[in-house]
């Protein structure tokens, strides 16, 4: 047969498929009047602009003789735009605006429509239940009629999208929300789809918490009549809390949800005003404009729970209380390195656990595993310094981290810095200048080290040397521009201080931070962007330590690593471990494609233009390098890849709370 003939073949089948379905369809109606797709419903109420329903065909099984028929209505709904502000800001435009069914393929729903981003441009839709996305398409269908409606808006004419769903695999009841995709992450709901999914409210009496977790609140409301609430995810607990307190905050992702938790309680007599506020996910970065230290009582019980904990901490007063429900799940387990030196109170039912910590009145002023200090605090005002310290670090095109790893060193009790800049061609040194503008009580050298050689140990003991000379430093810390040193137990100068003299090298253990995918990257800080690091391998470095700091004589020698300190042509052993004391070096070494492509590119040039340079030091970055030279970007994809996904057991330990 010829390809024009398999053509029109393949047209009558079609045609033949499509007249016996409406044949199908016609019969079935005039059997089943209850059975039909109706048109756009408009109604008068806020939460909705839009319902369209479609009712499945009865489904029958392989005996024949069982035929189940069901009406099932299947409902989209389009949310309001004018529900919340919040809706303005982020978008010009959205719409839910076509729904097929029963194409010739198998039964399917089909839905389409366009959705145009204000605040940035929108790359996917995705259809979500919980924290499942059911499913995710792009935004990548030609609507140019209604991108001409809004000139001003930056995203290109690619503004619509299909789904498309088969309606044998969809559950009885289901409830799924629709969300618009930001290029940057932020995720708003748009509108939803299910069966029997008119979300109403399930009032309980009291909230769903243990019944030791309710009685807590309710004497905790008697003792302060007045104590301000924030609270994570709205619903009943909302309408509960409202009647104790006239303080209250409630987070919400949902406009749905939304709006009717804020009707509801406006219909009360016994509801005090609530502030409930309408937010895109991840909703955790509002608490970066509330104030530090405004609420008694903050309940975690909404979307992002782990964020959400982590970022409570400082909004909470002394003797306040974070509440965490469903705290068994295993994603929250880090709560407890977060709240370590807090008190703890376990509640524990067949359905649910509920934990709270209550925050202790007296802090630690350091910043360790789980503690932190309010920014730009003196070190000077929180302890008596008895050991002067002083950084030292050579560095080069580090301008993504050099302040941050400054800043973490300085609030840890280091206060002094020589940092050679090793011909940066980005802004490192403009970093180093803001560090020193920021911290008025640091004191910083910059030097300017336009000699290619990469002679590391040298200089860097040169510029021990001069710290030691210029401020009398006892103990000189050699660090990476991506090394912080993280005390958890004591004040870095008070444990340095406490050590007899004999101690000479101390060791520190290294806590390397790993690349993740799900990372915030809006979050510019990677010290707080990379909150997971790998699992400690004692093959690498056997006898507990790979970096070291050391009590500075004149005429010492750093290693070319700072693995290591010659004195008088001997290796100073290390006689003390800083993990023995609470102290450990965290690195934060691969952060982005880019950074390892100039990681690689900068170590591998360095040592080439370095004559007489070991192939001990330094024979990682030249094997790199070499690899680069022979496969080019490939080889880049391939380790940054490699980065991103390995470690599958890295551990959540986040050291910028």
């Amino acid at each position: 047969m010829l390809p024009e003939e398999k053509l029109i073949k393949s047209k009558e089948l079609l045609e033949i498929n499509r007249k016996k379905l409406e044949a199908a369809q016609i019969k079935f109606s005039q059997l089943n009047p209850s059975y039909q797709v109706l048109d756009v419903v408009k109604e008068s109420k806020l939460t909705t602009i839009q319902k369209k329903i479609i009712k499945d065909e009865p489904k029958t099984t392989e005996k024949k003789h069982h035929q189940i028929s069901q009406s099932v209505p299947i409902l989209i709904e389009t949310y309001d735009r004018n529900l919340s502000e919040i809706y303005d800001q982020l978008f010009w435009g959205y719409e839910i605006n076509d729904i097929q069914e029963q194409t010739y393929k198998e039964d399917t729903i089909k839905i389409s429509g366009w959705v145009l981003g204000k605040k940035c441009s929108i790359v996917a839709v995705e259809v979500v239940f919980l924290h499942s996305i059911i499913k995710k398409v792009s935004v990548d269908r030609s609507y140019p009629d209604i991108v001409k409606r809004y000139p001003q808006a930056s995203q290109l004419t690619e503004i619509g999208f299909n789904i498309e769903f088969i309606l044998k695999d969809l559950p009885p009841k289901f409830n799924w929300l629709i969300q618009a995709v930001f290029i940057d992450e932020t995720r708003m709901p748009i509108g939803c789809i299910g069966r029997n999914n008119n979300k109403s409210l399930n009032i309980h009496k009291t909230p769903l918490l243990t019944k030791e977790a309710i009685q807590f609140l309710e004497n905790f409301f008697q003792q302060k009549t007045d104590a301000r609430v924030l609270e994570f995810g709205s619903g009943g607990s909302t309408i509960w809390l409202s009647k104790l307190t006239k303080n209250l905050t409630s987070i919400e992702h949902d406009a749905k949800w939304f709006q009717q938790i804020k009707n509801y309680i406006e219909k009360q007599k016994n509801c005090h005003p609530v502030d409930i506020k309408l937010l895109p996910r991840p909703y955790h970065t509002i608490c970066e404009k509330l104030p530090e230290a405004s609420f008694d009582l903050i309940i975690v019980d909404g979307r992002d729970r782990m964020k959400c904990f982590e970022a409570s901490i400082k909004l909470l007063k002394p003797g306040g209380i974070l509440m965490l429900d469903d705290a068994q799940r295993g994603r929250y387990k880090q709560c407890h390195n977060l709240s370590k030196d807090w008190q703890f109170t376990k509640t524990v039912t067949q359905a649910r656990h509920t934990y709270w910590w209550e925050k202790p009145f007296e802090q630690n002023k350091f910043i360790g595993r789980s503690q932190s200090i309010p920014n730009q605090k003196p070190v000077s005002e929180e302890f008596e310094e008895s050991a002067v310290i002083a950084g030292v670090a050579m560095v080069k095109d580090e301008e993504d981290i050099i302040y941050y790893t400054l800043a973490g060193n300085y609030r840890e009790g280091i206060k002094k810095f020589v940092v050679l800049d090793h011909l940066s061609s980005d802004g490192t040194r403009d970093e180093i200048r803001r560090f020193a503008d920021d911290h008025p009580e640091a004191m910083v050298y910059l030097i300017e080290d336009r000699d290619p050689l990469f002679h590391k140990s040298r200089k860097n003991s040169a510029a021990a040397e001069f710290a030691n000379k210029i401020w009398g430093a006892e103990w000189i810390f050699p660090f990476d521009a991506d090394e912080i040193i993280s005390a958890s137990d004591k004040p870095l100068p008070k444990i340095l201080s406490q050590l007899d003299q004999k101690h000479i090298c101390l060791g520190l253990q290294h806590r390397n931070h790993l690349l993740r995918a799900f990372y915030d990257q809006s979050e510019a800080n990677p010290l707080k962007r990379m909150t997971h690091r790998k699992k400690e391998d004692r093959s690498i470095f056997p006898q507990g330590y790979s970096k070291i700091m050391v009590r500075w004589h004149s005429g010492m020698r750093i290693g070319q690593g700072q693995h290591k300190v010659n004195f008088q042509g001997k290796q100073l052993p290390v006689t003390v471990l800083g993990k023995n004391h609470g102290l450990i070096l965290r690195q934060y070494r691969y952060r982005s494609r880019e950074q390892i492509k100039q990681k690689i590119v900068n170590g591998g040039k360095a040592y080439e233009v370095t004559p007489n340079m070991s192939q001990k030091c330094g024979g990682f970055w030249q094997k790199q390098y070499n690899q680069y030279k022979k496969k080019g970007e490939k080889f880049i994809d391939e380790f940054y890849e490699s980065e991103l996904r390995g470690d599958s057991d890295a551990i959540y330990d986040p050291v910028w709370v």
